[in-house]
Parts: structure tokens; sequence; C-alpha cells
């Protein structure tokens, strides 16, 4: 291995130090006034075939995950709703 490989490999190791110091770390991050789902949907809408779960040899897309999560929130909506408003026996 060449030393400017392997000062290559230290300068992006410390990159990534930096980042996780002061990058992930700022409180001076401004967030935006947005619920986590108005976030989600939006981020959706920009990258609908981004890869959003990458676990081992599977992975999912933005798109595939909300279709997931909208199936799963209008299930608990439906179970809600048959709890309120019982059918009569």
């Amino acid at each position: 291995m060449s030393s400017s490989s392997v000062r290559g490999t230290t300068e992006r190791s410390q990159e990534i130090v930096d980042t996780l110091q002061f990058g992930l770390n700022s409180t001076k991050l401004e967030l935006p006034n947005k619920c986590v789902h108005e976030l989600f949907e939006e981020r959706v809408n920009e990258r609908p075939d981004g890869y959003a779960v990458i676990c081992e040899e599977e992975s999912i897309t933005y798109r595939e995950l909300n279709q997931r999560a909208n199936r799963v929130a209008h299930y608990l909506q439906s179970t809600s709703s048959r709890m309120r408003n019982p059918e009569p026996s």
C-alpha cells in the first residue's frame, strides 16, 4: 500500500470523526417545523426508488416503505374505528 493511499484513508477517517463530533452533534441545526410523517412523505416524493432501508442482503425503497406504512396506518385506523363503534350483537 502506498503512503498516499494510507494518507488518503487517514484523511477520510478524520473527516468521518469530524462529522460525527461536529456535524451530527451540532446544536445549531435548524429543523423544519413539520411532523416526521410529513418529512418522510417529502423524501418519498423526492426519491421514490431510493433505498430507505438496507439490512444485510435485503433492501426496500422509499416507495415500498411508504406503501407498507400506509397499509399499517389504514389497518390501525379501521381497528380503532371498530373498537369505538362496535357492531351490535
